[in-house]
């Protein structure tokens, strides 16, 4: 019998050789929630036959400095 990590393994690797054979050609934009009722604030391209982000916008680099911006301001 197998344990739960080992099927945990498993699984990651057979998601990871899907989406890097994938094509991605069939995408849709989403907004992306970090848990339920708790937007991010930004929106995904997902890939609807491997689950993979493609694009994000804004992009993290993005993000990163409107965060970076904002902290100098409230200093």
């Amino acid at each position: 019998m197998k344990t739960y990590k080992q099927l945990e393994k498993e699984f990651n690797e057979k998601v990871k050789k899907l989406q890097d054979s994938c094509p991605h050609k069939r995408k849709k934009w989403m907004e992306k929630w970090w848990a339920i009722g708790h937007s991010s604030g930004y929106q995904v391209n997902v890939c609807l036959r491997c689950n993979k982000i493609v694009k994000e916008k804004p992009t993290e680099e993005e993000r990163k400095k409107e965060f970076e911006e904002h902290i100098k301001i409230l200093k």
